[in-house]
């Protein structure tokens, strides 16, 4: 999945990180801010369980958005989209999806290490 990394600026400094996709992907950039930063290490038990056999599809939601774990494929959906635009689910591979939030986290903690904001930066 093609994504650019952006930072947001506070007092001159990056504060924040994101990796923002385009087109129809686009909500992928909210889903890895919004859910994977604050559930990580769950999700990927869930994703887990169906990659390893153990269940054949997970159902799961979180603060912002809803998706389903299957062998091949993971649904996301907004449940609350900001325009009918927005409310199309975006089907991904569920293998590249779990790839994907591991390069998010491991560049949120390379962020969190190196970031110019320095001391305050939250996970």
């Amino acid at each position: 999945m093609d994504y650019r990394i952006e930072y947001t600026e506070l007092n001159g400094k990056k504060d924040s990180m994101y990796f923002v996709f385009d087109g129809k992907l686009s909500l992928l950039t909210s889903f890895l801010d919004d859910e994977v930063s604050h559930f990580y290490e769950s999700m990927l038990a869930d994703f887990d369980l169906v990659l390893s056999g153990k269940r054949r599809r997970y159902e799961c939601s979180g603060n912002a958005f809803a998706w389903t774990i299957g062998p091949k494929t993971t649904k996301i959906v907004d449940m609350f989209p900001y325009s009918e635009d927005d409310d199309k689910p975006v089907v991904v591979g569920t293998e590249e999806l779990v790839q994907l939030m591991k390069e998010w986290n491991a560049a949120r903690q390379e962020f969190a290490e190196k970031g110019s904001a320095g001391v305050g930066l939250s996970l």
